[in-house]
């Protein structure tokens, strides 16, 4: 399999991309699936939980721990979570021409 290239013309601190969720069938059922509230009548979760599609997900080299900055991040660009790790592995890939999404699940709600 051949391996395609990526050129950026732009220093790599101003590249910003966003996977568009709702491309992918999948995820158009997912968005709709029931989660269960309890794994054992004596483990519940306090709220019942749900599958969020369409929010975005932003990587940083920084700890978001900053409710206003999160605020930020939400009112300009839709992002509803951070993460480092992240960043580390999206670099990597495109310092060898490979570009790939980043599929993560959270829990982190960033300074909240």
């Amino acid at each position: 399999m051949a391996t395609k290239r990526c050129t950026l013309s732009l220093p790599l601190a101003f590249v910003i991309f966003f996977l568009a969720v709702f491309a992918f069938p999948s995820e158009r059922k997912k968005s709709g699936m029931q989660l269960e509230q309890c794994v054992y009548s004596t483990l519940c979760l306090e709220n019942k939980p749900k599958v969020v599609v369409g929010l975005r997900e932003a990587t940083s080299n920084i700890f978001v721990d900053n409710p206003s900055y999160r605020d930020f991040l939400f009112q300009t660009f839709g992002v509803s979570s951070a993460d480092m790790e992240s960043t580390a592995v999206v670099m990597t890939s495109l310092s060898i021409g490979f570009p790939l999404p980043v599929v993560r699940g959270l829990l982190d709600l960033a300074g909240a």
